[in-house]
């Protein structure tokens, strides 16, 4: 996103994916929310485009040398400053004004079944992306589209949901079949990753759960549409950066 960061025409810019600026870009009203709330702050929303010079390109469009804040739906956040610590500050201060009180249940005990490790998967033991299988609210949420690129990546499109009485075995086939979706929802039962799951893939599993307790429940969602998905998955920078996620750590 080198062009992205050029275009931004700051010293410093920081660029972070803020879960409750996350949760606040994939609102329908998005730019109205941001607009109310973060306009003493030079703040725009840019609706989402594809990462990279698409991107940089929609932010050329929409701001002037006034803009210190760049709110990207179903995406993130951009701050640019004169020094890091301004910058910083800029994040902070956007990420305070846009945290909701939480919602959803609270996290309960996963009961999914042993054999998950014979098939190669295991239980997800972070209480926010559990509790997503424990209320219905918020799974309906999660079906019909990815919320974010990241997670198309890392995890593939959308989130996939077993049927209620389906046995895991067969749940677990289906995810795994072109396109493969690495999280696999058991209502009333917990949330699985692959057994072999890479940071990454981990941290957008707990992200999915920190994102969906900071959805205001009452507002119209947006998501990546099937084409975004594929142009993500199809996209080289993109598989470069899963190789990259894969690769072993000098020195570990």
């Amino acid at each position: 996103e080198t062009s992205v960061h050029a275009i931004f025409d700051w010293p410093v810019v920081l660029h972070m994916h803020c879960v409750a600026t996350i949760a606040t870009a994939l609102r329908a009203d998005a730019g109205q929310v941001v607009a109310e709330r973060l306009a003493d702050l030079g703040a725009v929303f840019v609706p989402y485009t594809k990462p990279g010079l698409a991107l940089a390109q929609a932010i050329d469009a929409v701001t002037d040398p006034e803009t210190r804040v760049l709110v990207l739906g179903n995406h993130g956040l951009a701050a640019g400053a004169e020094t890091a610590e301004e910058a910083e500050r800029l994040i902070r201060e956007v990420a305070g004004r846009l945290t909701p009180a939480l919602c959803g249940q609270e996290p309960a005990t996963p009961d999914l079944p042993q054999s998950l490790g014979d098939h190669g998967w295991r239980a997800v033991d972070h209480g926010p992306t559990t509790a997503l299988a424990f209320d219905p609210g918020l799974l309906r949420r999660l079906r019909g589209g990815s919320f974010y690129p990241d997670h198309v990546i890392f995890l593939g499109p959308g989130v996939f949901v077993a049927d209620p009485e389906e046995p895991a075995e067969a749940a677990l086939a289906r995810a795994a079949a072109e396109p493969r979706q690495n999280l696999v929802v058991f209502p009333g039962r917990g949330v699985a990753l692959p057994a072999d799951a890479s940071p990454a893939m981990q941290a957008m599993a707990r992200c999915l759960g920190d994102v969906a307790q900071r959805l205001d429940p009452d507002a119209a969602l947006t998501r990546l549409t099937a084409e975004d998905e594929a142009e993500l998955l199809n996209w080289d920078a993109e598989k470069y950066r899963q190789t990259l996620d894969r690769s072993p750590v000098p020195g570990a």
